[in-house]
């Protein structure tokens, strides 16, 4: 009842994530524009309905377009369970990761745990 819309969202290989920043802006800009979401400028609000639960849309508007989609997601989380777990992938071997919730669930690892190093370059 709180979200205008709901949504899910259709990635190429049939994947079918829980959250997408980049697609849940281009729905609200889609809705928007097209005055399924009646829009008010120069700041629009709604909440939209993704898998990972109701997203809060911020919108600046001008001119009848959207210039600027701000979003607060699904609340993000790391269950102490899920922190410093190992798991035996092949061709690497063991490697210890946390688990956390951000929209979908990331596997957290240190670079150097599976090879890796991380350069800043300019």
């Amino acid at each position: 009842p709180e979200a205008a819309y709901s949504f899910i969202i259709a990635e190429q290989g049939k994947i079918y994530p829980a959250m997408s920043g980049h697609n849940t802006m281009c729905v609200a800009t889609a809705l928007l524009e097209t005055g399924m979401v009646p829009m008010e400028e120069p700041i629009t609000k709604f909440k939209l309905e993704a898998p990972a639960g109701l997203i809060g849309v911020e919108a600046r508007c001008e001119g009848g377009r959207v210039v600027e989609v701000m979003l607060r997601n699904a609340p993000a989380f790391c269950r102490p369970r899920d922190m410093d777990v190992e798991i035996d992938v092949p061709v690497i071997g063991k490697v210890r990761l946390d688990i956390a919730f951000g929209g979908m669930h990331y596997a957290i690892v240190r670079a150097a745990d599976v090879g890796l190093s991380l350069e800043p370059r300019f």
